[in-house]
């Protein structure tokens, strides 16, 4: 897609490393022919001359992302800034791509049938998407282990957190973070209604459209 249109001054976005995962929030000063000049970030990233970075931002219902070069830097009205070199294509990602989002809810598991019976088993999520999400425990399990699954979205501000029930199942698992003393598993959804799916892209979704703001 050709994204010349596609920057405008004041813009907010993110960038980060082209092999990072990690994004810092910038505002686009100036839009200079085929550069970008934009703010650097408050976070501490700092970029070498010539270096590959990627970026993002949110328009409607689509995440935008394009890969450019560090061009240099310079200041304005003693601010300093990056210069970017203006991508010439995105890569639009509808909201069904299942975009991830690090963000820690409570969350509840069990490995039974997921009846009146079962013993559920706290646990909160580092990262979610429409396709399933990056779960913290203190339960040691094995990569295939199907769960139900009990997420807490908090879609409104001033009510309790919505509870949604589905399946997964474990498809990777990580060290143990010794920090936290937890086990970090990735589960892939399983069993989930779209109306479910719906509620939790719109979540991320706002969640990131507030970032880049």
């Amino acid at each position: 897609m050709a994204a010349r249109e596609y920057f405008w001054p004041n813009m907010h976005m993110e960038i980060a490393g082209a092999a990072e995962d990690v994004y810092y929030h910038t505002l686009v000063f100036e839009v200079a022919g085929d550069y970008l000049h934009v703010a650097q970030p408050e976070a501490g990233f700092l970029p070498e001359d010539g270096a590959r970075v990627k970026g993002r931002f949110v328009l409607g219902e689509a995440l935008y992302s394009f890969s450019t070069t560090v061009e240099g830097r310079t200041w304005s009205e003693g601010e300093p800034l990056l210069i970017l070199r203006r991508p010439s294509r995105l890569v639009r990602n509808q909201r069904r791509d299942y975009y991830r989002y690090p963000v820690i809810l409570e969350a509840e598991y069990t490995l039974g049938g997921g009846d009146g019976d079962d013993q559920w088993v706290e646990a909160y999520t580092l990262d979610l998407g429409g396709g399933g999400m990056r779960l913290a425990t203190d339960e040691r399990l094995q990569e295939g282990t199907e769960l139900k699954l009990r997420l807490y979205l908090p879609l409104q501000k001033a009510e309790p957190p919505e509870l949604l029930e589905t399946a997964g199942k474990i498809i990777r698992s990580f060290p143990l973070r010794a920090k936290e003393d937890k086990y970090v598993y990735a589960i892939q959804f399983t069993r989930i209604k779209e109306a479910q799916r719906d509620k939790i892209i719109g979540f991320i979704f706002a969640l990131l459209r507030r970032r880049i703001r």
